[in-house]
């Protein structure tokens, strides 16, 4: 039997790890290398057998993985585990593997002990440098686990803290992302400051959405018309990122995605969400963390909610093929003999346009809108209210929008009320920024007083009352900011319906003569002024003329409630006395008791 002294040395792979993080740290590839082949020189005249390289072939690297990503998934440890098991039977390519720190190989107790078994059942044993740990002895794979478990302790308490002081972080204002968004830079204490250049864009992209109902894509065709730099490329010209343009289109090309995403960002009104991923994956709106600290708005909240309600419906104009017919009441006909009370609301059945053809195997078809209940397809009543067709009531609907608007003395007076609008809306912002100041710096006071009292300069009793007098103002405080938001909101939608009616009184009133005569424009018109229209509906009797088969409980449309957009001083402009107008169908368009 050879004694010690005699026993061949141990051939050693090599295994190598490094993230993303350690290439620029401590634990670059060359270090860990050269530490390994460090030992394995000093080990080669070892008392049995010692240690040799099992030869370039056998030197393992995983580039920016993480030590918690699965085994399976680390291309350089398949590639040792291949080579383990496609050796011929009874041979093993190497006798052990080395690796620079344990953590290198795993950061997880789990996936670190199946990888030992995994080696062990193949008769290879596993060494690491820093710890000096050698599973070829009792002591060392007992050791293995205590370190093991300690190793994932300290990691764990580790990512606990990480996410404690990033929420200390985010609630004290700081924006955790590297690029501040689109409208906003960094202050030198990291927190998000409105970039006047940019938050203008911001505002006109959302008063284009929203007051004149353009697409997206017509959107960034304007501003890429207008030669605006892009959110990437104004990034990178204002020294908010590094870096070039990723992109081979100009600097001042607009993507419809990224009005989107624009439109959809609630840091717009302040509110600021952070923790939107894990481990390199996008988490679920729910589990993103909103910070309590209030970011400066560059978007009033009614401005965006309107923007929001826009997105997830689908009743906005969208370019569409050139064979497809535009409802242009589409989403606001309502159904009043199919409504239901929820929560105190009334809540409406919507109309939907429909198409019949004329004659069999022509492409011809006349248009009705109908309720979308009348099928009951989804529900198990049908509604018995007749469809209407559809080039009537838009007629009608049009001649209604005429009469309204026929004086445009309020839009011009609108206009010349502009300018003051504009400065009152410009004071109210810098009142609302000396109100949001006053409450984000809520916890900053707060940590202060508790610092005195640790000091020894204030009692318990008095600590307890200075901070409930601190949250007591706050709170008041921040029910002014919400008045002043509100007073910000409702500026800004007098300014849009200024636009609105300046717009009808240069171009649209000329064009309104027939519906079918630009279809997209009366549809923005007919959206723009009018929130909904409910259809009323009466018994049909023997004198009323109607198509088809007469049937029992059939209905028919009497009368149409507009609900207008207008704020009342402009409706009182046109003789009216609310934002309701009643009017009878099948007469003349007019207000009625």
């Amino acid at each position: 039997m050879p004694s010690d002294q005699e026993a061949p040395p141990k051939r050693v792979a090599i295994y190598l790890r490094v993230s993303t993080e350690d290439q620029t740290e401590k634990y670059g590839i060359a270090l860990q290398k050269h530490a390994i082949e460090s030992l394995i020189k000093s080990k080669s005249y070892a008392p049995g057998g010692g240690f040799i390289s099992a030869g370039k072939e056998h030197i393992y690297i995983d580039q920016d993985v993480s030590g918690t990503t699965p085994m399976e998934e680390r291309p350089g440890f398949a590639k040792l585990q291949e080579a383990i098991l496609n050796a011929p039977k009874g041979q093993k390519p190497f006798d052990m593997v080395a690796v620079y720190k344990m953590d290198r190989f795993a950061r997880k107790l789990k996936i670190l002990l199946d990888v030992i078994d995994f080696l062990g059942e193949h008769n290879v044993e596993f060494f690491s440098v820093h710890e000096n740990i050698d599973t070829s002895t009792a002591f060392g794979r007992a050791i293995l686990g205590i370190v093991g478990v300690i190793a994932e302790l300290e990691m764990e308490t580790f990512r606990e803290r990480s996410q404690a002081g990033r929420d200390a972080a985010a609630r004290a204002g700081v924006f955790m992302g590297k690029v501040p968004p689109y409208g906003y830079k960094k202050s030198a204490d990291k927190r998000l400051e409105i970039f006047p250049e940019e938050a203008e864009i911001v505002r006109f992209i959302f008063d284009e959405f929203v007051d004149q109902k353009h697409s997206f894509a017509a959107i960034a065709k304007k501003l890429t018309n207008q030669e605006v730099l892009s959110p990437e490329a104004s990034a990178i010209k204002n020294v908010k990122r590094k870096g070039s343009l990723t992109k081979k289109n100009t600097p001042s090309f607009w993507r419809a995605e990224q009005i989107k995403k624009t439109l959809s960002d609630s840091i717009y009104v302040g509110d600021y969400y952070y923790n939107k991923t894990s481990k390199g994956k996008r988490l679920k709106r729910e589990k993103w963390k909103k910070s309590s600290f209030r970011q400066p708005a560059i978007i009033d909240r009614v401005t965006f909610e309107k923007a929001k309600r826009r997105l997830l419906s689908e009743k906005y104009l969208s370019r569409r093929k050139q064979d497809e017919h535009l409802y242009l009441l589409r989403g606001l006909l309502k159904c009043d003999c199919c409504s239901s009370t929820k929560e105190g609301e009334k809540k409406y059945m919507t109309w939907v346009g429909e198409r019949k053809r004329i004659k069999k195997g022509k492409d011809r078809f006349s248009f009705y809108y109908k309720c979308g209940q009348r099928k009951g397809g989804k529900t198990s009543s049908q509604c018995k209210t007749l469809p209407i067709n559809a080039d009537e009531i838009e007629a009608f609907v049009l001649e209604f929008v005429k009469k309204l608007l026929k004086n445009p003395k309020a839009a011009f007076e609108y206009q010349q009320g502009l300018k003051s609008t504009q400065k009152e809306v410009e004071k109210l912002r810098k009142e609302a920024e000396r109100l949001r100041k006053v409450v984000n710096g809520t916890p900053e006071r707060e940590q202060s007083l508790r610092f005195q009292h640790t000091e020894g300069f204030i009692d318990s009793d008095t600590l307890k009352a200075e901070i409930e007098q601190i949250r007591n103002g706050a709170r008041e405080t921040k029910k002014t900011l919400e008045t002043v938001e509100e007073q910000i909101a409702q500026k800004t939608l007098s300014t849009g319906y200024q636009k609105t009616l300046e717009a009808f009184s240069e171009k649209y009133k000329k064009m309104l003569t027939s519906v079918t005569k630009d279809r997209e424009e009366l549809y923005k018109i007919f959206h723009l002024l009018i929130q909904e229209i409910i259809v009323y509906s009466r018994p049909v009797t023997p004198s009323d003329p109607i198509a088809g088969r007469r049937t029992a409980g059939q209905k028919i449309t009497h009368k149409l409630l507009f609900k207008l957009k207008l704020p009342q001083d402009i409706l009182e402009e046109f003789g009216a006395n609310s934002d309701k107008w009643w009017v009878r169908w099948g007469s003349n368009p007019r207000p009625i008791a």
